[in-house]
């Protein structure tokens, strides 16, 4: 069954809240919703929804609840200081209390109270945009019961750097147990709410240590170091006789603030910082609380909240700047209660705007006159134990717990509590009551009877595994060595009779003792050494160390002999088994015999080799022989050729084992030829033409990079690229090969060079780029006929007046290339100007740049702003710079041979009157952002405000040098947040200026 909740919705920005209910009867309630409002939201609900739900009974109610008015509560501030809540400007928090009465229609031990409201304060630890949601939890099966409800409201006011401490001022009318605990707020339909950052349920505030939570008091507390909003939620868990019986919540939020302020302090009873005390009934309890403050010249103010009015008790207040608190009290016997009473003690130091406070809670626990309960330590107990009088310091009293059978004298019966760990308490009697709680163990009964074993085992048997009624205890037994295994190995024990014991527990143990014989077993041993037989040997017997066995395995024609026939058994390997056994044990043992089939040799025949051949593996089959005679340099059979020589050489190639056989094989090596090559040159140009070579004895063929006709020799250097070249000359004398080498030097022939030629070239110009390529000298020469050198080198270097004619040529290796003819024109340039330049130019107005400029065709402007124009002539030039900045002008003049000149001018154009306003800014001492400045360009008047968002000015300047640091006007530090300014100018040019707008404080 799933239940759709109704929720509430906003009509402002909720800050924190509380859900209680108080027990009429055991099905109707009085429940409450406090929801707490900065004193500044405009609006609040007039009423709220409480789903009442339970899964166990299939239950949902709807509870509409109405408000009464908002009361005000307080923070600690100067009494001349007004809250905001009054119109004033100091923060202020208001209370919304909502009830309604509910009546259960069933008996359910899970009833859930929830209250969702849509709309949340922003706080800086959680994602905005979140719903706040509180729970409490209901049992009306245990009868009445109402939950614990608080007295001081969960949102505060503190200041950063200074311990501070939350005191929940709890009310428990039941006398129940509460336990404390963080967790995490809950968001829309009580999902968890997303924490921002590093925070999380845990850790929700930047506090060190940790925000620490006393599970028994509630006492919240916490050392924060920074400015900070942060929302947290407190889990308050009841507890009855140690079952959990209901509970509910608090969504908290804490305002840090920077102050410069040190929170007063409290010390525990008489100066110790113990914050409780105990006493009987009759006997007076005093005790001074002192107060402190680390800053001087403050009067403090001490208050109590009268939490203890019983009987004569007092408490009196010195009237000092550091006043001392003196509470007393002489308890009665009806007040012996084993729940404390306690009360709250509240200091104030009267700081502004915020005073330091700090609130500490002091109990005191009521008993009579105390008699030693003590129980005296006793021994564990068996199942079959006798019942026991349990021993005490002080006799009489009641005694509880599994296994007591009289509560008045403490008899324990083992047999009644059953096996395990039993609770004991012993209270004694007195006007105060004392009690001590032993726990006593009754161990297990053990049955160590051995159910499954053998009588008798051979001596190589498999280790048996012996079975007992109960496991885990220890075994005794030469064939047992580990005492905690339950095997029992027969080669381990040797032949014999063994005794085997098993014990299992100590003081409820018990043990069981068997006998187990060990039998020899026979010797099988195979004697027979010789495994391996050739196929064509005649049958023979195995032997053994002892006779009388059975032999098997095939091949095997006669088992009792053990006469094995190699015909029979087949070529291959072959399992012997011989199986020997007496009386009770059975033994055997295994060899394997190789059965060798005959041998039939194969040898591969080798044609004639000459003496300078490479060597290489002969071929026979079968595989695995051995290989001799001259030239075999290895018994795998390598053949060396120039090893073995000139001559017919006789090889053998032999079978070893146990049918072995021989065969050979005649190899020929024959003498090889001598070739040379005659006359051949070392170096040859590229371009030198075809040539042929000679080889010596004639008749054979010609190879390489380069050789055209193999037959007759013939060589074109001009195949490939320069470089060494491998020539060989081969030849063959029918049987053999000879082959000669040679390594000839191809140099690179020069290649024409390439002359960059110019078109144009113009007045003033040198001529140093004229570039040639390709490998060799280049030489320049001024005539026709090459008897004149101007220079060497890849570069013609001149200053030319007219136009003029060379010639230039490239070398390498001898040879030289045909002469190329270079003619360098000449042409006068244009000579460009401007007018003198404008002498004040602003952004964003057009400006005239004259053109004086002469024996120009076309003009190309560059005006340095990323803007270029291109016009005929010497036209003049109009431009618009939208950004103030120095620029530099670039003009270009070009005529019609293409000679070009060019000049540069340099100008500065000002900023228009105008001011930039930065959108956000970080003043975390980083050293970056840190202020709020505005920029402003030729202003003669200035002045900038800051707001915060209620509309007061916490900031004003009026030099544009200056900014904001982000602090007020009386150097307070301001929290992060969205401020809003209004900045107003004039200008040299009488403009005047007003921007208004947002800007982001981040720290």
């Amino acid at each position: 069954m799933s239940f759709i909740p109704r929720e509430s919705y906003a009509q402002g920005n909720v800050a924190a809240g509380d859900i209680y209910y108080r027990c009429i009867n055991d099905t109707t309630y009085e429940v409450f919703v406090a929801m707490y409002w900065d004193c500044q939201e405009p609006q609040i609900p007039l009423e709220v929804t409480v789903n009442v739900t339970s899964q166990s009974c299939g239950e949902q109610i709807y509870l509409d609840m109405d408000g009464v008015p908002p009361d005000v509560i307080t923070v600690p501030v100067c009494p001349n200081l007004l809250l905001s809540c009054y119109g004033g400007t100091v923060p202020g928090v208001k209370r919304l209390l909502f009830s309604d009465t509910l009546i259960l229609p069933a008996y359910c031990n899970d009833w859930n109270l929830r209250f969702c409201y849509n709309t949340r304060v922003i706080a800086d630890n959680i994602e905005p945009g979140e719903w706040m949601c509180i729970e409490a939890n209901l049992d009306n099966t245990i009868g009445c019961n109402s939950s614990p409800s608080f007295s001081n409201p969960p949102v505060d006011y503190i200041c950063a750097g200074d311990t501070y401490c939350f005191v929940q001022g709890q009310t428990e009318i039941d006398g129940d147990s509460l336990v404390y605990s963080l967790v995490d707020p809950l968001g829309y339909n009580s999902v968890p709410v997303i924490f921002d950052s590093i925070w999380t349920a845990q850790n929700p505030l930047p506090s060190t240590p940790n925000v620490f939570v006393d599970p028994e008091t509630g006492l919240l507390c916490m050392n924060p170091d920074t400015q900070f909003t942060g929302v947290l939620a407190l889990l308050i868990e009841e507890y009855r006789g140690g079952q959990l019986i209901g509970g509910t919540m608090r969504d908290m939020r804490f305002n840090i603030l920077s102050c410069d302020n040190e929170n007063p302090e409290l010390s525990g009873v008489n100066g110790s910082n113990v914050f409780f005390d105990t006493t009987c009934a009759g006997t007076e309890v005093c005790m001074d609380i002192f107060s402190y403050d680390a800053d001087s010249g403050q009067a403090l103010t001490m208050t109590w909240n009268e939490g203890i009015t019983l009987g004569d008790a007092t408490f009196t207040i010195s009237p000092d700047s550091h006043p001392v608190g003196n509470f007393c009290w002489t308890p009665e016997v009806q007040d012996t209660s084993s729940t404390p009473y306690c009360f709250d003690v509240l200091i104030r130091d009267g700081y502004c705007p915020y005073e330091g406070s700090r609130t500490q809670t002091y109990c005191i626990v009521v008993g009579g006159t105390t008699a030693d309960a003590t129980i005296l330590p006793v021994d564990a107990f068996c199942p079959t134990d006798l019942p026991l009088l349990l021993p005490s310091v002080t006799q009489g009293g009641i005694w509880s717990g599994t296994g007591i059978t009289n509560q008045n004298l403490g008899i324990f019966d083992a047999n009644v509590a059953g096996v395990g760990a039993h609770e004991v308490i012993h209270r004694s009697f007195g006007d105060c009551n004392d009690s001590d709680t032993t726990t006593i163990y009754v161990d297990s009964a053990f049955d160590a009877s051995l159910i499954n074993y053998p009588d008798s085992m051979c001596l190589l048997d498999v280790p048996f595994p012996l079975v007992s009624n109960d496991l885990g205890g220890f075994w005794t037994s030469v064939g047992m060595p580990d005492s905690t295994s339950n095997l029992f190995d027969p080669s381990e024990a040797g032949v014999g009779l063994h005794e085997v014991i098993y014990r299992i527990g100590s003081a409820c143990g018990d043990r069981d003792t068997i006998s187990i014989e060990v039998l020899p077993v026979p010797d099988p041993t195979i004697t027979t050494s010789d495994l391996a037989y050739c196929i064509s040997e005649s049958p023979f017997n195995f032997t053994s160390a002892l006779s009388g066995g059975t032999w098997l395995g095939s091949g095997i024609i006669n088992s009792s002999a053990g006469e094995f026939d190699p015909v029979t058994a087949g070529a291959g390997e072959h399992e012997i088994i011989y199986e020997l056994s007496n009386q009770f044990c059975v033994n055997r043992d295994t060899i394997t015999v190789t059965v060798v089939p005959a041998v039939n040799i194969n040898l591969t025949q080798i044609s004639p080799k000459c003496d300078n051949d490479q060597g290489f593996y002969l071929q026979a089959t079968p595989l695995g022989g051995t290989w001799q005679g001259q030239g075999i340099t290895n018994s795998l059979g390598y053949f060396n050729p120039p090893s073995a020589g000139v001559g017919t050489h006789e090889i053998i190639y032999t079978i070893s084992g146990a049918c072995s056989d021989a065969d050979t094989i005649d190899i020929v090596v024959e003498e090889a030829p001598t070739v040379e090559i005659i006359d051949i040159p070392d170096t040859i140009c590229q371009s030198a033409g075809n040539v042929v070579f000679e080889g010596s004895p004639a008749g054979g063929t010609w190879f390489g990079n380069g050789v055209v006709n193999g037959q007759t020799g013939e060589f074109d250097p001009s195949i490939g690229i320069p470089g060494p070249r491998n020539v060989q000359y081969r030849y063959n004398n029918g049987t053999c090969d000879a082959t000669a080498f040679a390594l000839i030097l191809i140099i690179d022939s020069p290649s024409e060079p390439t002359v960059n030629e110019q078109d144009t070239l113009c007045q003033g110009d040198m001529v140093n780029n004229i570039q040639t390529n390709g490998i060799g000298q280049i030489t320049w020469y001024n005539d026709m006929g090459l008897n004149n050198v101007i220079t060497t080198g890849a570069n013609l270097t001149i200053l030319p007046t007219e136009t003029d004619t060379f010639w230039v040529t490239a070398s390498a290796g001898g040879c030289e290339t045909a002469p190329i003819q270079v003619i360098v024109p000449f042409y006068p340039g244009p000579q460009v100007s401007l007018d003198d330049d404008p002498e004040v130019i602003y952004a964003g107005e057009e400006v005239l740049f004259m053109n004086t400029s002469l024996g120009v065709d076309y003009s190309y402007w560059d005006f340095g702003d990323g803007t270029t124009a291109a016009s005929q002539l010497s036209g003049d030039q109009t431009h618009t710079y939208e950004e103030h900045g120095i620029y530099t002008i670039t003009l270009i003049g070009e005529n019609e041979h293409g000679c070009l000149d060019t000049m540069y001018l340099e100008i500065e154009v000002s900023p228009p009157t105008d001011v930039t306003i930065p959108s956000v800014f970080t003043p975390n001492g980083d050293n970056y952002n840190e202020e709020m400045v505005i920029e402003g360009y030729f202003l003669t008047d200035f002045k900038a405000q800051i707001f915060n968002r209620w509309g007061y000015k916490v900031y004003e300047w009026k030099d544009i040098n200056e900014g904001w640091d982000g602090k007020s006007l009386s150097g307070q530090t301001l929290n992060s947040g969205t401020y809003y300014y209004i900045v107003t100018a004039v200008g040299q040019d009488g403009r005047k200026i007003e921007e208004k707008g947002f800007v982001e404080l981040i720290r």
